[in-house]
């Protein structure tokens, strides 16, 4: 707001100029020396922050204005309503007290500058009402961004902690579950392994002095190895995902990644036959919905993107489209000739339209080694 006042203060100086010292006449070297003497005690009150130096400073200004005006020039008179202002307090009633201040002193002004004093008076408390007013909306607005912004770290120091508590969370989960496939394995495993290892041991004592209850042995260890191996197999199949619940899951991860990051919303759609789809086609799907989701948020202007999958008989068929702009004619970019490379390397075809939003259809052949009962 000093700024405004300075500048204020230099119209003012100016006005004064224009209307004194414009013409010729023999006080004009003493109006400019006290003119100069006037903006140096108002510098140094706008250079200084200590308010009671400031306070003394405008009275010192006010009783110097009123001197030059009843003594040597009566135009000086008009420098006594700013200052005015400034020595009244910042309350309800200043201005009401600035027009009684104003009026009083104009009753004793000379009568030829009465008509600049009132106007002056009147563009100094219309100009300082006008700062005032925008000091406290830029005060209400910073007020309001310091919250936002405390807000926003709130909010940014909640998510970090939240994402610290799911890492704990599955950190934990999978001590949880290396504890319990480790504990199955010592129950069910060990103990086999343990019995087996006694009765190869039994078979070497036993093989050259009793040679049937050394082979009847012999046969119960290698049942026992044999049911182990299936103990091995068993864990392992509970423990290893369905290639198609493993790739439905990495494309809802993606789902949540494109929806937090903007508004962008993502749906994807599939039936029970998308669990017999195998892991090397579930890589080309998601790296090729990833590129085409990815083309949309650059380019589309799109706000829903669907990912439909569907299993046929001879082969997958995948369609990426959103419900941007749409692009009849376009470039082939690194994004879209990825996804062809990636589906023609398994023989597979890219079918792209632009009529309607952008689509993105790529079909997957079956092979037969690799079909199941679909």
């Amino acid at each position: 707001m000093a700024n405004w006042s300075i500048t204020g203060e230099f119209f003012l100086i100016a006005y004064y100029c224009w209307r004194f010292l414009g013409s010729e006449n023999a006080e004009r070297p003493v109006m400019i020396l006290l003119l100069l003497i006037y903006s140096s005690i108002k510098l140094l009150y706008y250079l200084i922050e200590d308010g009671k130096i400031r306070r003394f400073l405008l009275y010192l200004i006010i009783s110097y204005v009123i001197i030059i005006a009843l003594s040597l020039n009566e135009y000086f008179m008009i420098f006594l309503p700013l200052n005015l202002f400034f020595l009244l307090p910042d309350a309800r009633f200043r201005l009401i007290l600035y027009g009684g201040a104003v009026a009083l002193a104009a009753v004793f002004v000379n009568q030829k500058i009465r008509v600049d004093f009132i106007f002056i008076a009147g563009v100094v408390c219309l100009y300082n009402e006008m700062l005032r007013r925008a000091e406290n909306r830029l005060t209400g607005l910073i007020s309001e961004n310091d919250k936002l912004r405390e807000r926003n770290s709130s909010l940014n120091n909640t998510i970090v902690r939240n994402e610290d508590f799911e890492t704990e969370i599955r950190n934990h989960s999978r001590l949880e579950e290396r504890n319990r496939i480790a504990q199955q394995l010592h129950d069910e495993l060990g103990h086999n392994l343990s019995g087996s290892l006694m009765q190869l041991e039994a078979v070497r004592l036993l093989i050259d002095r009793d040679r049937e209850k050394a082979d009847n042995l012999l046969s119960k260890a290698i049942d026992a190895l044999r049911d182990g191996t299936e103990m091995i197999r068993n864990a392992l199949h509970d423990i290893k995902p369905e290639s198609g619940e493993l790739g439905i899951n990495n494309l809802k991860i993606l789902k949540t990644r494109i929806e937090s990051s903007g508004n962008l919303k993502m749906n994807i759609i599939y039936d029970e036959k998308a669990s017999m789809i195998t892991n090397g086609h579930w890589k080309i799907i998601l790296q090729n919905t990833r590129e085409a989701v990815t083309n949309s948020m650059k380019y589309a202007d799109a706000t829903v993107i669907n990912v439909d999958i569907q299993v046929l008989n001879t082969a997958v068929r995948v369609e990426v489209a959103d419900d941007g702009i749409g692009a009849e004619v376009y470039r082939k970019g690194l994004g879209i000739s990825g996804i062809e490379e990636r589906t023609s390397a398994v023989n597979g075809r890219t079918i792209i339209d632009g009529s309607d939003g952008f689509s993105i259809i790529y079909l997957l052949p079956i092979d037969l080694y690799e079909r199941k009962d679909i």
